[in-house]
């Protein structure tokens, strides 16, 4: 019985050494070309090339951003594994079945012997000389980070986390265990310098030529512009092909995990113009290096803002913002050609410098209040007020229910179908009402109780649909990432949110733009640019080449009508008893030469909270106050441009905040040429 367990046994241990010689036999002898070439064909895969990025240029032709010939400094990743700690042949038997740790202990001792072989000398030797040149690394590291203004630690830890996803993978990317990867980037000619004279007393440390983005203009339109950014996983997986290609059109014009991409503003909007495609070298080991062949730079993207123009804006906010002690402002202008829907200028304050962004992230992250990295232009919403009266009026008549003679009655600034019975209108503030009005005069005195009428024709199912036929509701159609929709609500929208479908009280409430309807600035000139064109609606366009397809709507709005709406707008600027004249006249319109249109609007809004004490709840009130806005075009005919403007939580109506701001966009686009037309 036992014999026979002992020859089961031994039958089994000599089945199993037949199989495993057999399966040698088959890789060594029938298969070894083809684990040879391999093997050759993984380590003589060729080395690729960075790409520039394109240029990034405004309607002139004046560079916003461009890539900037640059040095990266690479770090071993199996130094980075080593975690700064002396790892030897007995370290190796103490991380047991560590995997990197094991890596890190044989690069180590490679590099011992190396030092060994080249400097002729005995192993204690080499372990002197490796551990000076180990230290003499982490100071040069240190260093360079330090000048650089980058964070070192954080570098190195997502690194090593990413490169630790890439071998969990399908794919195994082993060579990236044994590769260098950039750990101080963007490094300049002045730091480049103290480098490289210590590159010879260090160890797996290897700089490298790159490219780093530049912004010649600083804080200008640092939110059109957007960022770059290293590569995520997500958007490796994004932007994978469909079908697998080979190895070097994959690396040649797929994402990397070193690589940048746009992140937002332009520079996502307009990645796949901008993207270049990298070349390659082939680098077979113990053979010359072959020819290279080279890198295609990215296409340039030119916007069709004007950066004087929105420099000048810009400045001008500034002026008027200090001029007026608006405590803590912030705001944005918005500026569009009539004719063609080109963006002119997409003014957000506060701004910030996109050089420093990464230096300052911290900070800018921190400042709850004013929201430096926000897109007021695009992605700041709030309720219009007074200025989508032109465009409630349009729609009125279009849908038959007012006629530019209509007229309804404002007694004391009360509307008599409204249950409490309070008034409605601003001019019950100062005890009178605007009497007996017909369409231009109920513009031109921003009558509430006039447009409450013209709501209540309309109800609110009519009057959100006209508002969605104007842009409001849905992005403008410019394709930046951070732009946002606004609100125009609807029944399902309103039962989500306060239990009820929309009622006809809704409809008085916004057709004085107030209640649940939400807009940026953008949409406001957007739409202003609509009236301008007597009811032709355009996408806006910001990028000449990669950008959206262009979307043109004609409204049903008759031209006559169309004429009454613009002559109330007329009379809110120039007629005494309009609601910005009198703060205009005192900022000088007499001077001006020409006559154009506009719309104030004072919208309520809520106080600005934020989470003051870190329990994740907004609980803190920081400002309070209106949002004044003045929104229009210029000139009165033949309509040039179009514009908005909006100043958040302010004390008073708009006409004392934002209608001299406005007078002083228009006076500037006159001054640049953009308003080619006096005397209107």
């Amino acid at each position: 019985m036992y014999k026979r367990r002992i020859i089961a046994f031994l039958a089994f241990i000599l089945v199993v050494l037949i199989i495993l010689i057999a399966r040698l036999f088959y890789i060594q002898i029938c298969k070894a070309d083809y684990y040879l070439a391999a093997a050759e064909d993984y380590l003589n895969r060729p080395r690729v090339l960075p790409a520039m990025r394109g240029k990034v240029l405004d309607r002139a032709g004046l560079i916003l951003a461009f890539d900037e010939p640059c040095h990266d400094l690479c770090l071993d990743f199996r130094f980075m594994i080593s975690r700064q700690k002396w790892l030897t042949s007995q370290g190796r038997a103490s991380a047991g079945d560590d995997r990197l740790s094991t890596l890190a202990v044989r690069w180590i001792e490679r590099q011992q012997r190396d030092i060994s072989k080249a400097q002729k000398c005995s192993p204690g030797r080499a372990e002197k000389v490796f551990r000076r040149r180990w230290e003499n690394t982490w100071q040069v590291l240190w260093k360079a980070a330090e000048s650089a203004g980058q964070d070192l630690t954080v570098s190195m830890g997502r690194q090593v986390s990413r490169v630790c996803r890439m071998t969990r993978d399908g794919k195994r990317n082993y060579r990236e265990l044994h590769i260098a990867h950039p750990v101080v980037t963007g490094l300049s000619r002045e730091i480049v310098g103290q480098v490289l004279p210590e590159l010879p007393e260090t160890v797996g440390l290897v700089l490298r030529p790159s490219h780093s983005r530049r912004y010649p203009r600083g804080a200008s339109a640092s939110h059109v512009i957007g960022l770059t950014g290293p590569v995520s996983e997500q958007d490796v997986r994004a932007n994978r092909p469909r079908f697998e290609p080979d190895w070097l059109t994959w690396h040649r014009d797929s994402y990397l995990s070193n690589d940048l991409i746009g992140k937002t503003g332009v520079e996502k909007l307009c990645e796949a113009v901008l993207r270049g495609q990298r070349g390659y070298v082939n680098c077979p080991v113990g053979k010359p290096v072959g020819e290279p062949v080279e890198a295609v730079a990215g296409k340039d993207v030119h916007l069709t803002v004007d950066m004087v123009l929105q420099e000048s804006l810009s400045d001008a906010f500034d002026r008027h913002v200090e001029g007026k002690a608006i405590r803590l402002a912030t705001g944005a202008i918005v500026v569009l050609d009539v004719p063609t829907g080109h963006v002119l200028a997409l003014v957000s304050v506060p701004t910030f410098d996109l050089n420093d962004y990464r230096a300052e992230y911290k900070r800018l992250l921190g400042e709850k209040v004013r929201l430096p990295l926000r897109h007021r232009a695009i992605a700041q919403c709030h309720p219009p007020g007074s200025t989508v009266k032109p465009i409630v009026a349009m729609a009125a008549i279009a849908d038959g229910r007012i006629t530019p003679g209509t007229e309804f009655t404002c007694n004391m600034g009360v509307f008599p179908l409204s249950s409490d019975g309070r008034p409605k209108c601003w001019a019950a503030k100062h005890n009178f009402g605007h009497g007996r009005i017909d369409l231009s005069d109920a513009i031109r005195f921003s009558c509430n109780v006039y447009f409450d009428h013209v709501g209540n024709l309309m109800g609110p199912a009519s009057i959100c649909e006209w508002y969605r036929l104007f842009g409001f509701g849905m992005v403008t159609g410019t394709g930046l990432p951070e732009e946002a929709s606004g609100l125009v609500p609807t029944d399902a929208w309103m039962r989500r949110a306060y239990n009820r479908p929309l009622l006809i009280g809704d409809a008085w409430n916004m057709a004085i733009g107030q209640g649940s309807l939400a807009a940026s600035p953008l949409q406001v000139a957007n739409a202003m640019s609509t009236v301008a064109r007597g009811g032709i609606c355009m996408s806006p366009v910001i990028v000449l080449e990669g950008g959206p397809k262009r979307v043109t709507n004609h409204l049903p709005i008759g031209g006559a009508n169309v004429a009454a709406v613009h002559k109330g707008m007329r009379d809110v600027v120039h007629s005494s008893g309009g609601t910005a004249n009198k703060e205009l006249m005192k900022a000088g319109l007499g001077e001006l030469g020409f006559e154009f249109c506009g719309k104030t609007g004072t919208a309520q809004v809520p106080p600005q909270k934020i989470d003051a004490d870190g329990d994740g709840k907004a609980d803190t009130e920081v400002r309070w106050g209106d949002v004044a806005w003045f929104s229009g075009f210029a000139p009165y005919r033949n309509p040039q441009i179009a514009f908005a403007v909006m100043v958040e939580y302010v004390e008073g109506g708009a006409s004392e905040y934002a209608a001299p701001l406005a007078l002083e966009v228009v006076r500037i686009c006159d001054r640049m040429g953009y308003v080619t037309v006096g005397g209107g």
